[in-house]
């Protein structure tokens, strides 16, 4: 089957259920992915790349938080993605579309269906619909640009979710929040949620969970944007610190603007322990792993937020693939259920408090972090990875090409 793959995440991307699901395990089941995105740095010409035996069309990108600059990247958005998924439709025979994500590239699917007649399935991991209906943080006439813009994606979202074949939620909990308030039916909906790849999973089978005595590392992997509220890891570790002074913190990942690690750094300056956090930065997704194993503890702190309340917990899973023990909160649904399962680590409340004793019965425990290590890695592998998601969706694909519901 070829699949025409309409992506509003930038190339090179970073997000495993892109990397690892579709252009790997999708494709390893004799599957032709075609993909159209712009690229992640300013580009002015159109390229075509090889992605590990993916053909990707590389449109032009125009990287800003500027609202005029955004309106420009929304007309290339349309216009070009558009075109060359037409393009695509007359040239290839194309025997299936998908979306992750993008109102827009949900717009050109939508577009694709009314003319070709092709059905499209579409990737939902965050609820935009909702998140778009907040009044701009602007002023003036940008206020005003900004709010007939986000009008038009909070349009956009509904119309596109509704029209798909089939909706793949991130979580069975955003399945819920769609089907309460978009009228999705239960049959349309398949949660199809962060697991755990090959890559990561090799690395820990290869990986002796030897927990260090001296000097006890924790990681934080993810987004430093304000939204997921890093002070809270930041004060967590503190007073861990007061306690053990051996112990390290190392965040791993990127501000959403260019005013986060910077205003993160100030915070940090003021801390007891501000010599023992150290800033990783954003690195390629395959470094990751090598980065991860030379750590002790993995943290997974979801701010528990009507947003991230349907969230899936990415890097609790990654963690425990790459057989490292984990500190979470039980707010958030599924990283309940699975650290329950699992037993690979330590569930605690949202709260500075319990999650800072948390991390020290791990930190004091030695013993603790391999069986929880050992039991996180045997459980993930056994019930929850992208091998396994790829047969459930290849099976809906067949479904849906064959016209059988």
């Amino acid at each position: 089957m070829t699949i025409l793959m309409l992506v509003k995440e930038k190339f090179p991307t970073i997000r495993p259920m892109l990397i690892e699901l579709w252009n790997h395990e999708i494709q390893n089941r004799d599957h032709k992915l075609i993909w159209i995105m712009q690229t992640e740095q300013p580009a002015w010409k159109i390229r075509i790349h090889n992605w590990n035996g993916s053909r990707v069309y590389l449109l032009p990108a125009f990287p800003s938080k500027n609202s005029i600059t955004q309106m420009a990247n929304l007309a290339v958005t349309l216009i070009g993605k558009g075109f060359f998924a037409t393009y695509l439709m007359l040239r290839e025979r194309i025997d299936h579309v998908h979306v992750h994500d993008g109102v827009e590239e949900g717009i050109i699917a939508l577009f694709l269906k009314r003319i070709f007649g092709q059905p499209y399935t579409y990737g939902y991991t965050f609820p935009m619909h909702r998140h778009v209906q907040q009044p701009p943080d602007s002023t003036g006439w940008r206020h005003y640009l900004k709010l007939i813009y986000n009008r038009f994606r909070g349009w956009g979202y509904r119309v596109v979710l509704q029209q798909a074949a089939r909706v793949f939620p991130i979580s069975k909990a955003l399945g819920d929040l769609l089907e309460q308030e978009l009228n999705i039916p239960t049959h349309r909906l398949l949660p199809v949620g962060e697991c755990a790849s090959e890559t990561f999973l090799t690395v820990g089978r290869n990986h002796d969970y030897k927990p260090h005595r001296e000097q006890v590392s924790l990681i934080y992997v993810g987004s430093l944007g304000p939204w997921r509220n890093i002070p809270f890891i930041i004060d967590c570790f503190d007073h861990l610190w007061l306690e053990h002074p051996h112990v390290q913190l190392y965040l791993l990942g990127w501000g959403e603007y260019p005013t986060d690690i910077p205003a993160l750094q100030r915070y940090i300056y003021q801390k007891r322990s501000a010599e023992s956090i150290h800033f990783v930065g954003k690195v390629p997704y395959e470094t990751v792993p090598e980065i991860v194993t030379t750590c002790d503890i993995g943290l997974s702190p979801i701010p528990p937020s009507e947003l991230f309340r349907v969230a899936t917990p990415t890097k609790c899973i990654e963690y425990l693939a790459l057989k490292l023990p984990v500190v979470a909160n039980r707010e958030i649904e599924e990283q309940k259920k699975i650290l329950e399962a699992s037993q690979g680590g330590i569930l605690t409340a949202y709260n500075r408090t319990e999650f800072t004793e948390a991390l020290c019965l791990l930190v004091e425990d030695e013993h603790r972090r391999i069986t929880c290590a050992q039991k996180g890695f045997e459980w993930i592998q056994t019930h929850r990875t992208f091998k396994q998601m790829a047969v459930t969706i290849d099976q809906t694909l067949t479904q849906l090409k064959t016209g059988s519901s």
